[in-house]
């Protein structure tokens, strides 16, 4: 695959750029592309480059479709979404219940490598020195 920035179904952007463009929020761009991503309609082609889903937008001709959709079933696969009106909440709701479990993992593995440690019986507390003049 060309790195050129007009090769066929690539898009060669940075979430800056798309902030700067849209004049949208870092978190706000990022979900989006999240969002597209696990559709997936768009997937990371390497560092600046975009490659879009060709099954759903590129219409180009002699045999580069063909190579442009090859490269994307190998990267891909052949499953994407079509999503209905309520999806985009559908997967808030499913991503943030997956961050929870997550959360609620770690802390649970942190929780079993914690070792109570016993205090000494007998030992008190060592009175302080005053200075010496």
């Amino acid at each position: 695959m060309s790195k050129r920035p007009n090769t066929p179904g690539y898009v060669r952007t940075t979430q800056r750029d798309l902030q700067s463009r849209t004049g949208l929020s870092p978190a706000t761009v990022s979900e989006a592309m999240q969002y597209f991503s696990s559709l997936p309609w768009v997937r990371p082609a390497g560092r600046g480059l975009l490659q879009l889903n060709p099954f759903l937008t590129v219409a180009i001709g002699s045999g580069d479709h063909e190579r442009v959709q090859q490269e994307w079933l190998d990267a891909v696969g052949d499953t994407f979404l079509l999503p209905g009106p309520d999806h985009p909440a559908e997967w808030r709701e499913i991503r943030a219940a997956a961050k929870d479990e997550a959360k609620k993992a770690k802390q649970a593995a942190v929780g079993e490598n914690v070792v109570p440690m016993k205090r000494a019986s007998g030992r008190t507390a060592q009175p302080k020195r005053s200075a010496a003049v």
